[in-house]
C-alpha cells in the first residue's frame, strides 16, 4: 500500500514538475527579452550622454565663448588702463567707507562690517561710475 501510494505522488509529480519547468521556461524568457530592451536603452542612453559631453566641450571653449561675445553680443575687453581694481575688507563694527578712484589699475578701499573675507575683483570704469551714483546718490562728473 506504502509502495503504491508512493508510485502514485512520483507519477502524478512529473507532470507537474514538466509545468513548473515550462513556466520557469517562459518566465526567462520574458526576462531576458525585458533585459535585451533595458540594455538598449541604457546603452541609448549613454551614447546620448556622450553627445551631451561633447556639446558642452564645444559650448564652453574659450574661443567659442570669445566668438559670441565679440560677435553676437558686441562684447570687447577692456584694456588694462580701464580697468579698476577694488579691495573690499572688514570695517570695525558700526562703521562704513567707501573711496573710489579712476586713476588705472588704483586700488579702491570699501569696508563694510558685513563682510568676511577679504577678495579683490575687476570692474570697468562704466560700472565704477555707477558704483558711485550709487554711493552718492547723483552722478559723478
Amino acid at each position: 500500500m506504502i509502495r503504491r501510494f508512493f508510485f502514485y505522488v512520483f507519477f502524478l509529480s512529473i507532470p507537474c514538475f514538466l509545468g513548473i519547468s515550462a513556466w520557469q521556461t517562459s518566465r526567462y524568457g520574458d526576462l531576458e527579452r525585458e533585459l535585451g530592451k533595458l540594455e538598449k536603452t541604457q546603452d541609448e542612453w549613454v551614447e546620448n550622454n556622450k553627445r551631451l559631453i561633447a556639446l558642452i566641450t564645444l559650448y564652453s571653449s574659450p574661443d567659442r565663448i570669445e566668438y559670441i561675445a565679440r560677435q553676437e553680443l558686441g562684447l570687447q575687453k577692456k584694456r588694462p588702463e580701464e580697468v579698476l581694481q577694488i579691495s573690499i575688507r572688514n570695517a570695525p563694527a558700526g562703521t562704513a567707507s567707501a573711496y573710489t578712484s579712476m586713476a588705472p589699475a588704483a586700488e579702491a578701499v570699501m569696508e563694510t562690517p558685513s563682510l568676511v573675507a577679504e577678495e579683490s575683483i575687476e570692474i570697468s570704469a562704466d560700472v565704477l561710475a555707477l558704483i558711485q551714483q550709487l554711493l552718492h546718490g547723483a552722478p559723478d562728473e
